[in-house]
């Protein structure tokens, strides 16, 4: 296994906490979970932001690669589901019968309730809407936006163009199918609204049980909200 210049620091580091983690009886201190908000976006190139050398100013992206964990190597699986596939199960992604997400595979959110975390989706799923695939009867308690692979950024229910067969794509919450959407709506900022209001509701329950929030956007042909 080739060991990369910057893998070494951290390997360092890790070792030091370890070390410091254990008391002179021998016995670990036991560590406090993290909270975690995981954030996907559709598209996006890797030097994007400002934190990995961008030239758009991502102030806050950018403080929370600073204060939280940067990943220095990734790997994507060439489209939006079976990248997302691969980072919610860690398996590589299975095309053929059965289907991208299938019941003999755990998903993040479910992991991460076993683990005692209160879990959260927002965005975009692409990977089912029926009774074995749903992100809210695969381990998330509370599920917000596009169980299919895009729509309207402004009316979610506004028909696909003909060319793509004229379809109503599928958006909801929680177990609930969604079809109104008000006049200002705007998917990418609904999105982080339902995010941030996790985060926060979650923060209120008792101790013992951290935060798990995967916030997934679809950015492709990104149109910008409307000004006023």
């Amino acid at each position: 296994m080739r060991i990369f210049n910057s893998t070494v620091p951290a390997v360092c580091l890790l070792l030091a906490l370890v070390v410091g983690a254990v008391q002179p009886g021998g016995l670990a201190k036991p560590a406090e979970r993290p909270n975690i908000v995981l954030i996907m976006c559709d598209d996006m190139g890797w030097s994007d932001i400002g934190c990995y050398g961008g030239e758009v100013s991502t102030p806050s992206l950018d403080r929370l690669a600073a204060e939280g964990m940067r990943f220095t190597q990734f790997y994507n699986n060439a489209k939006c589901t079976t990248t997302r596939a691969s980072i919610l199960t860690g398996l590589y992604p299975r095309r053929g019968k059965g289907g991208l997400l299938r019941q003999n595979m755990v998903t993040l959110g479910e992991a991460m309730k076993l683990a005692g975390y209160q879990t959260a989706l927002s965005g975009k799923w692409h990977l089912g809407s029926g009774e074995t695939t749903h992100p809210y009867r695969r381990g998330f308690d509370e599920y917000y936006g596009l169980l299919d692979g895009c729509c309207n950024f402004f009316n979610p229910k506004q028909r696909d163009p003909e060319y793509k067969g004229g379809r109503i794509r599928k958006f909801g919450h929680n177990d609930r199918d969604l079809t109104e959407f008000p006049d200002d709506y705007y998917t990418t900022d609904a999105f982080t609204d339902h995010a941030i209001e996790c985060v926060g509701k979650f923060s209120k329950k008792p101790k013992g049980r951290s935060v798990f929030s995967a916030y997934m956007l679809h950015c492709a042909a990104l149109p910008a909200a409307r000004q006023a």
